[in-house]
């Protein structure tokens, strides 16, 4: 035997050592993100109080309403082929799927200002809303710019400018929601103004994004560009447009359509009480899940090239178990109260909404950053399937609850339906790399007794406050919700800390991110 040669314990070393440096770069490129995303969030959790007390719930439930309409179009508006911007293997090949991308929302973005003077009318009566209707003009716009910004997004996530994104992400919803409250301590409380200061945000931020992108890559960009590469191109990639674009279409549509179906049988404050629930549940999606999706979907098309994807899969399981159950399951023990004490009285029923919908939020957690492992597998038709069946179920629900006049059974119906399809829908795209259904079910299940003691604590504090119901002086804030919220957020941080302890790799890239290590620097 050459004693040269390494044994077996070195090469079990060299292969830890290789995985612990992938496991750190996947980090590291999902934290650049989420620093974006979470200042947004964290932007977004300091201005909805003011938001909440400014403008009424009903003006919540008419700019849900228009984003209902744009932010699916949007994201539709490139048939999908901004999909395709990640997948190729050559940057050459990708450029020319990008201006593919730009030039049909381009296209799709004009064409929608006739349809727009057809039927815009019919469409605000149709949800409850008549005020909407002149601002639906505004709607091209709206898709021009989202679909610009998602196509930018693609092409600077295989370029793994993540720091680029997380800034033009950070000037959209600033921008917005700044300019909205700005107005509102003047005077200008409206649905109207909110959709008008939501419009402008999404345009500067599109085009601060692409100065950024084109200032750096348009050299590369134009010399790339080749009639023959794109028509290649459609016709390599026909299933986005063909599959692809009907499950994001629907799944979006699964999305914005509560809010739709809330106000045409109820009202636009129903609406706005879903709005501000909805959105506040899915906050940890927002500013983890969505990043580690962007990040997981490079990576994964690269170690599609590359060999198999169950390496990748079994280590974002495991993040995503130990960030996802806690949050969620704690909106359910605290969704009212949260709510009182955050955003006043009159939004306590937007909190008992927050409560429900976040047992199926803790599954759209898991799967969304997943999402796109069918897309990677060209597995476009049972992931499209899996879509319309979300969509029947969730309208089913809502219609149903509806046509009873009990919302209360509308959202339990719609959860739960929720819950049985996305865990359908989870183990799949799980299995198509390899983890099986038993793995996948362990790090659930590890999830759940991670989190199991901090919820007990806050649970049994609930159930047994000693604290008496009484209001602090003139603040109008329980006293005794305030003090849950104390006791939850310290059993939050203890939870994450230990989480962020037991794991070497991400606590030394959080230490370098922050400043307090600044050796080791990930390449």
């Amino acid at each position: 035997m050459n004693p040269n040669s390494p044994n077996s314990e070195d090469l079990d070393k060299v292969e830890k050592q290789n995985l612990e440096k992938k496991d750190t770069k996947f980090f590291s490129d999902t934290l650049k993100l989420v620093t974006g995303s979470g200042f947004v969030q964290v932007f977004r959790m300091l201005i909805s109080p003011v938001l909440s007390r400014l403008f009424l719930p009903e003006y919540f439930g008419i700019l849900q309403n228009y984003l209902s309409i744009a932010k699916p179009l949007g994201l539709i508006s490139s048939l999908r082929y901004d999909r395709a911007v990640v997948l190729p293997k050559e940057d050459k090949f990708a450029a020319n799927m990008l201006v593919l991308s730009l030039s049909l929302n381009v296209l799709t973005s004009s064409s929608l200002f006739i349809l727009v003077d057809l039927y815009r009318v019919q469409v605000s009566n149709l949800l409850n809303s008549p005020e909407l209707a002149d601002f639906l003009w505004f709607i091209p716009l709206s898709v021009a710019a989202l679909g610009i910004f998602e196509a930018l997004k693609q092409w600077n996530s295989r370029e793994r400018k993540y720091m680029r994104v997380s800034i033009a992400q950070v000037g959209s919803e600033v921008l917005g929601d700044g300019l909205t409250a700005g107005f509102g301590f003047a005077g200008f409380t409206s649905g109207t103004l909110m959709i008008i200061m939501q419009v402008i945000g999404q345009v500067f931020a599109t085009l601060a994004f692409g100065y950024m992108v084109f200032r750096e890559d348009l050299k590369f960009i134009r010399d790339s560009f080749d009639w023959k590469i794109i028509k290649q191109g459609i016709v390599e990639y026909k299933k986005l447009p063909l599959f692809n674009l009907w499950s994001n279409l629907i799944n979006n549509a699964a999305l914005y359509i509560p809010s739709i179906l809330l106000s045409a049988y109820f009202s636009t404050t129903v609406a706005g009480y879903y709005a501000m629930g909805n959105n506040a549940i899915r906050l940890p999606v927002s500013i983890f899940g969505n990043s580690i999706g962007q990040v997981f979907y490079q990576r994964s098309a690269k170690a599609y090239h590359e060999g198999g994807n169950k390496p990748i899969m079994e280590g974002t399981l495991k993040y995503l178990s130990l960030i996802s159950f806690f949050p969620m399951m704690l909106i359910a023990i605290i969704g009212r109260e949260l709510f009182v004490v955050v955003f006043g009285n009159s939004w306590a029923d937007a909190g008992s909404y927050s409560q429900i919908l976040s047992l199926w939020v803790f599954l759209v957690f898991m799967t969304t950053p997943l999402s796109y492992i069918p897309n990677v597998y060209g597995k476009y038709e049972k992931f499209l399937l899996y879509q319309i069946i979300n969509l029947i179920t969730r309208v089913g629900s809502l219609v149903y609850g509806g046509m009873r006049g009990d919302v209360w059974l509308a959202l339990w119906l719609f959860t739960l339906s929720g819950i049985v399809v996305y865990a359908a829908m989870l183990f799949w795209i799980t299995g198509l790399t390899g983890v099986k259904a038993k793995q996948t079910f362990n790090y659930l299940l590890r999830g759940f007794t991670t989190s199991l003691p901090f919820l007990l604590i806050i649970l049994a504090f609930k159930l047994w406050n000693p604290v008496p119901h009484v209001t602090i002086g003139s603040t109008g804030l329980p006293l005794d919700y305030v003090v849950l919220l104390l006791v939850s957020v310290v059993c939050a941080l203890a939870y994450f800390y230990i989480y962020l302890l037991k794991n070497d790799s991400i606590k030394r890239e959080v230490y370098r991110i922050i400043g307090i290590v600044r050796s080791g620097r990930s390449k």
